[in-house]
């Protein structure tokens, strides 16, 4: 299975690229590869900056330029998906870095002939981390042209198996997989736990 981290925002509340930001000895990009590179076999980083991330190049892992010209995570979605050398790929953000293996090993092995696997967390679905399948291209373009959508309205659009909070719950219960960092204060607060 590939796996991609997008990292395309304009990190407006963050006030600096949220993806090379400092976390513990490292950044919040390369702990996301740290988080999947045990998982999955080809990494992708989508952004619409490649040059700024090509240092995080490597045999597993390719910088790609985000093609569609909209910079909006499903566009990010798009170009994973059009990339992807398998039929499936977990898809993340580069703002969380607390992935836990467990449920990521939970996604990959859930995954069913739906279009896309999710978690569910306080009754809502989690887009990120999720597993696509390549088949979701088309839905995600086709709401990046009618409209300003979301990622949930793709989820609503295709076929998903959600796992329930149950499922994952006791693996990660202080559910940080879905801790996404959206600014200054938020990272010292996380990095001070």
């Amino acid at each position: 299975m590939s796996a991609a981290i997008l990292a395309g925002g304009k990190s407006r509340r963050f006030g600096s690229d949220k993806a090379l930001a400092r976390w513990k000895d490292s950044t919040m990009l390369a702990a996301a590869i740290s988080n999947l590179e045990a998982y999955v076999s080809d990494i992708l980083i989508v952004t619409k900056r490649p040059a700024k991330y090509a240092a995080f190049a490597s045999k597993n892992v390719r910088v790609i330029k985000d093609s569609v010209t909209r910079q909006h995570p499903l566009s990010g979605i798009a170009t994973a998906l059009a990339a992807s050398k398998t039929p499936h790929i977990l898809i993340t953000a580069c703002d969380m870095p607390l992935l836990q293996p467990s449920v990521i090993k939970t996604l990959i092995k859930t995954r069913t002939a739906a279009r896309a696997t999710v978690a569910v967390w306080q009754g809502k679905p989690q887009p990120f981390p999720g597993v696509y399948a390549k088949t979701c291209k088309a839905a995600a373009l086709t709401l990046l042209k009618q409209r300003d959508a979301s990622i949930q309205e793709l989820l609503q659009t295709i076929d998903v198996r959600f796992i329930k909070e149950q499922s994952w719950r006791a693996r990660d219960t202080s559910a940080a997989t879905f801790t996404d960092i959206d600014t200054p204060a938020q990272l010292a607060n996380v990095q001070g736990q």
